[in-house]
């Protein structure tokens, strides 16, 4: 998952900022990412992993309202911030799911990240660079 949402935020940053910046953070962002579940392995300590999970949802949304687009249907992406938002609460919500629905709220969590994930494709492959529809 850190891998995910290390790329998510590397191609936000070339998608709002600079494709060049996007490219230049995408390899340090993928490593950090790896580097934080390898930490956590190692030592036990969640704190980097943690960062590195949240950090991309609180820099995403920041970049899409302060940075201008520069390819359309930018409102995927907040879609797919939503999704990933309602499964992190479906996480935090597992044990007392579990005693209402057999399955607890783990297995929604994957759904939720799943369909998080496919609304990011879709937005990725219907959308224009603003400059070729001429906005």
């Amino acid at each position: 998952m850190t891998l995910v949402f290390m790329s998510l935020l590397a191609t936000t940053i070339g998608e709002r900022v600079s494709l060049t910046l996007g490219r230049i953070c995408f390899l340090p962002l993928v490593t950090l990412g790896a580097l934080s579940v390898w930490y956590w392995r190692v030592s036990g300590d969640l704190r980097l992993y943690g960062i590195v999970q949240f950090y991309p949802m609180i820099a995403i949304p920041l970049l899409l309202v302060l940075a201008p687009p520069l390819y359309s249907a930018a409102s995927g992406v907040f879609a797919t911030i939503g999704l990933y938002g309602l499964a992190k609460l479906l996480e935090q919500l597992d044990h007392p799911l579990a005693a209402s629905i057999a399955t607890g709220g783990h297995p929604w969590k994957h759904v939720a990240s799943a369909a998080a994930l496919l609304c990011y494709t879709l937005t990725v492959a219907r959308r224009q660079s603003l400059q070729s529809v001429g906005l």
